[in-house]
């Protein structure tokens, strides 16, 4: 995704979770809930992660 693009998150599941990286988090989502964070300005790969449940991981690609 480019670099600084505002991201929407929606939890789409039954319990909590949060969309959290390098200098941004959604905070906790309840079921239901969505939240908007920044994509980092600066291009990389950046590691993405519930605080809930951080066996929940990924990457997020910035360009």
């Amino acid at each position: 995704m480019p670099a600084g693009s505002v991201i929407t998150v929606v939890n789409n599941d039954l319990v909590s979770h949060t969309l959290t990286g390098d200098g941004f988090s959604s905070g906790e989502l309840a079921p239901g809930a969505s939240s908007t964070v920044a994509a980092p300005r600066g291009p990389g790969e950046y590691r993405i992660f519930c605080d809930v449940h951080p066996q929940m991981a990924g990457v997020l690609r910035v360009v």
